[in-house]
């Protein structure tokens, strides 16, 4: 027997009520097959498609409505909502308006146009309407939350806390009204209420995301920025299509000028079409600074992707999660360390960068936590344990005492953290490096100044020993932003490298302080090439060195395009009216075939009155990219020498000068392409500049003069740099031959 459509309307009806809307409207799509003049089923149909966000849908269906009963005030009702929803405040107006028209007693379209009257800015009359919508029922808790809305635009902050309360009065779980109380307690500064009126707010609906921009805030405003970040991050996340037009600006405001989120805000540029939503120049060139930052990681990760090297799966994940972390992209990062969970749940450096991504925009709950904690205290029954894991075990307990001895529902830190049961595990690793740091820092913080000392003790000496084996520094000077070379098996060591930076940093200060007070002790314990000013600024992610190599490729490309515009043609002008042999403009090939054609040019021809044109021909050929740098500053030396030879004066005070000239040229060279602030940059491409007085020296006991030397200077000096740079680090490199 088929059912009634009365039966069906009345099913739905209480679907909807039980939060199924998706089924409610499959029945009531039913009841219209039964009856299709059924206005009551047409308008529930309009009502779930618009909760539903399915707008154009609903204006079709509530549209039948009244067509079936133009006196009918519900669907009128349901339109003002949909075009209210649609920003379309003007006709949301009218057709709340047709709605009181026909039932003056409505009391929700009398709410529905307060709502609409506030968006238009037309506040004295918007709390007409929702007084009069309390007058029709003062058990009404939207009204109420309505008036605080429009009483905190007024900046009549006391008379909407009260309007709010009075909203939470009548539905204790009415999230709006919860958010708007925190809202004004924030403009009042009363910020530790506030927060609580978010978390009540976030505790009834977690994916409701004014709370979550509202604690962002007021996280800003008590300077507590890791906190402000996470939450304005899951703002960002849940913010609605309609919201996000309203509030893209203030967002983007927060994550450009506020917080450090390139990589996040990248991302969200694309996914969330910002770029659309804020046309204006402002925002197109933050836009344009923030795809430029993010650009040559966005080309490494697509190297990582493309699978073509010689990482495991899990090695993959780890470093695309640390480059994202590291980079404030958490909700990836959280995802990369989550595939490394399912790889190997007992790797605890994964569970370590699992739980911290995901507290950057979502707390951890207790189900994580636990199984974090239970693979910790499983290590003791364990066999053999490797002291990296002993070491994110601690980092795991030190982490977890420092959320202990926080109150999670408030700003203030209510108890001193316990780090007993952390030091215990760091203590397992007792000749690992960073355990070691970490250590440093809590004996430091519980004023343990003996084994503090004693620590950094053994951390200067263990230091020493490990530069002294391998000839590099670990962490004494810093982690050095040093070079990808994919081509290397080991590529991708500076990102793993830089994460234990960052995870012991607090402890690396604690010695750079130490050093700096004690500086006979360490000039008794360390090799002069550690002893470096321990004012090392705070680590950047270690990927910023794929930016800076790019964006000073971009940039040297830039200057020499200039150059070519500007002064290029001038130069070969006066090059051309210098040079008696013409032999030189014909010059073609690769930079290789270049030098070596300029090398048999100038062995030929160059003389002591010439010398000045030549120099000026390689500077040309470097400007317009036909010679590298390594290959301009060779030449120059090589030049610098023949001459030496053809005056035939190679008495020690001539040597001297000789020696000095070229050490100048390789100093003036280089220094002019370390204008763009990046120093590792092109250290490898110009290979023989390590040591001018060496490159000299080398040509000049040389008896002949010929290209073959030319060649192997060339070919050691680049291998010599190469293995300095390796043996001293990048750092320490610098200071050797580049002293300020």
């Amino acid at each position: 027997m088929t059912e009634s459509v009365e039966d069906l309307f009345k099913q739905g009806v209480d679907l909807y009520y039980a939060g199924n809307l998706l089924e409610a409207l499959e029945i009531w799509e039913k009841a219209i097959v039964v009856d299709p003049n059924h206005e009551f089923s047409w308008n529930a149909i309009g009502s779930v498609l618009s909760n539903l966000g399915r707008y154009e849908e609903a204006l079709e269906a509530l549209e039948k409505a009244i067509q079936l009963d133009p006196n009918y005030k519900n669907p009128w009702f349901g339109i003002g909502n949909v075009l209210d929803d649609l920003g379309r405040y003007e006709e949301a107006l009218v057709a709340y308006e047709k709605a009181i028209q026909l039932d003056s007693n409505f009391n929700f379209p009398w709410n529905g146009k307060g709502n609409v009257l506030r968006n238009l800015g037309r506040y004295e009359e918007a709390l007409v309407a929702y007084e009069k919508a309390i007058q029709l029922d003062s058990d009404f808790s939207m009204p109420w939350n309505g008036k605080g809305n429009v009483l905190r635009d007024l900046g009549r902050y006391e008379e909407a806390l009260e309007a709010y309360e009075k909203a939470i009065q009548l539905d204790p779980n009415y999230k709006e009204a919860w958010n708007g109380k925190g809202n004004v307690l924030k403009d009042l500064g009363r910020y530790e209420e506030a927060l609580l009126a978010y978390e009540k707010s976030i505790q009834l609906d977690s994916n409701y995301w004014p709370p979550w921009n509202g604690k962002g805030n007021v996280l800003m405003n008590l300077k507590l920025l890791d906190q402000a970040r996470a939450c304005l991050t899951r703002s960002l996340l849940l913010v609605t299509d309609r919201d996000i037009k309203m509030w893209a600006n203030t967002l983007l405001h927060h994550f450009h000028h506020d917080l450090s989120a390139p990589m996040f805000l990248y991302r969200m540029a694309i996914e969330r079409q910002l770029t659309s939503l804020i046309p204006s120049s402002k925002w197109s060139q933050l836009f344009q600074d923030v795809e430029r930052v993010c650009e040559p990681a966005q080309q490494l990760l697509q190297f990582i992707a493309k699978g073509e090297h010689a990482l495991s799966e899990m090695e993959g994940f780890q470093l695309i999660g640390l480059i994202h972390f590291y980079m404030e992209d958490p909700p990836i990062a959280h995802q990369c360390f989550e595939q490394v969970d399912n790889l190997d749940d007992s790797n605890l450096m994964g569970q370590f960068y699992l739980l911290r991504s995901m507290s950057r925009y979502c707390e951890p709950c207790e189900e994580e936590w636990g199984f974090a904690l239970d693979q910790i205290h499983g290590l003791k029954a364990q066999s053999e344990v490797s002291e990296e894991q002993w070491y994110y075990a601690g980092q795991l307990l030190r982490w977890h005492a420092e959320m202990e001895g926080d109150d999670l529902s408030s700003w203030k830190r209510i108890m001193k953290p316990d780090y007993a049961s952390a030091i215990e595990f760091f203590e397992r690793s007792d000749s690992f490096l960073p355990s070691l740091y970490i250590r440093v820092w809590l004996h430091d913080q519980a004023l343990e100044i003996r084994k503090r000392d004693a620590l950094i003790e053994r951390v200067l000496k263990l230091e020493s020993e490990r530069f002294q084996q391998t000839g590099r520094p670990q962490f004494l000077l810093g982690v050095a932003l040093e070079s990808f070379d994919l081509n290397n098996t080991h590529w991708h060591h500076p990102v793993f490298q830089y994460a234990f930076y960052c995870e012991i940093f607090e402890g690396l200060q604690c010695v750079w302080g130490w050093m700096d007070s004690h500086p006979y002790e360490v000039e008794a314990w360390l090799p002069y090439e550690l002893r470096s000013p321990t004012t090392t600024p705070q680590p950047k992610p270690a990927v910023e060195v794929w930016q800076i190599v790019e964006q000073w490729k971009q940039q040297l490309r830039q200057e020499l395009k200039d150059n070519q515009q500007q002064g290029l043609q001038k130069l070969y002008e006066h090059v051309s009216t210098m040079q008696s042999n013409p032999r030189w403009a014909d010059i073609t090939g690769s930079s290789r075939e270049v030098e070596t054609q300029l090398g048999e040019l100038i062995q030929m021809h160059v003389t002591p009155e010439s010398w000045r044109a030549w120099d000026e021909l390689i500077h040309y050929y470097l400007l317009s990219q036909k010679v590298s740098v390594e290959g301009a500053i060779l030449l120059r030396i090589f030049g610098l020498w023949v001459v030496s030879l053809r005056q035939q004066s190679r008495d020690i005070k001539y040597r001297g000068a000789i020696i000095n000239a070229i050490t100048t040229i390789i100093s003036n060279t280089l220094m002019s392409l370390l204008q763009f602030n990046v120093p590792f940059a092109i250290l490898a491409s110009a290979g023989m500049v390590a040591s001018g007085t060496l490159v000299a020296e080398s040509f000049l006991d040389q008896p002949q003069h010929n290209l073959s030397t030319f060649e192997r200077i060339r070919n050691s000096f680049t291998s010599f740099v190469i293995q300095q740079q390796e043996t001293l680090g990048a750092e320490a490199f610098q200071k050797r031959y580049f002293p300020e």
